[in-house]
């Protein structure tokens, strides 16, 4: 067993897992009660009422940026030796991923003064400007998760072509990348479409977060203990 592929294993398991319980609590729990769509006055109530929760969720998102970037670098040297081209590849397009993230973040820091009471504006027209914040910073972030997306095809093509890596594991990558894509895609080609998507997502989103999560537990259980050989490269040995 390498150490250097061991270690940058345990690295991006650990990150993974770190990102996702981040992004837990920033998206699924401080977003989800402070940004109530389509109600200005009550999203500006909430956010007064809620400022350090909010403080807390941003502090929650630079975690996930930093920890993306973290991600991209150590699985790249870990699939190196799977495919140097394929795995640089999936590098770049998960820090391409990581540059929508941060473009779309500004404008969630960029509800603070609403909240701290700098822009003098009544509540309901501040609440306003924070939904359109809100919407530009969903809009973009989803343009970044169909890059996301692709980031995810290329760990699954990379993992098919491993012999370490279970063939189910990329399978599961391969799906989850493939929805990510699509999803996203269609919420932003098809106007009017946020219903469909959201039902079809609800349907999906176990087995997409199911492929992610699965695949950090097996980095930090697993990963660089049995080699990181291309599965074309065995078959050409033999």
């Amino acid at each position: 067993m390498s150490t250097n592929i061991r270690r940058n294993a345990l690295i991006a398991g650990i990150s993974l897992l770190v990102m996702a319980i981040a992004a837990g609590f920033s998206y699924g729990y401080v977003y989800g009660n402070t940004i109530l769509e389509e109600d200005p006055q009550a999203t500006y109530n909430q956010l007064s009422l809620l400022a350090y929760q909010f403080y807390a969720g941003l502090g929650g998102w630079i975690l996930i940026f930093l920890t993306d970037l973290i991600v991209a670098w150590t699985l790249y040297l870990f699939f190196r030796d799977v495919n140097r081209n394929l795995s640089l590849m999936t590098a770049l397009v998960r820090f391409a991923y990581t540059a929508f993230l941060g473009l779309a973040l500004v404008h969630l820091f960029r509800i603070i003064p609403f909240i701290q009471g700098a822009e003098t504006t009544v509540a309901e027209t501040a609440g306003q400007q924070i939904l359109t914040l809100a919407g530009s910073f969903t809009g973009i972030w989803s343009l970044g998760l169909m890059i996301f997306g692709i980031h995810l095809i290329g760990l699954g093509l990379l993992s098919m072509r491993s012999v370490s890596v279970p063939r189910w594991l990329g399978i599961l990558l391969l799906f989850a990348g493939a929805s990510y894509f699509l999803l996203n895609f269609a919420g932003s080609v098809f106007p009017g479409s946020e219903r469909a998507v959201a039902a079809v997502e609800k349907i999906l989103s176990v087995p997409m977060a199911l492929g992610e999560i699965l695949f950090a537990l097996w980095l930090i259980i697993r990963g660089g203990k049995a080699g990181s050989v291309s599965r074309k490269k065995l078959q050409f040995e033999t």
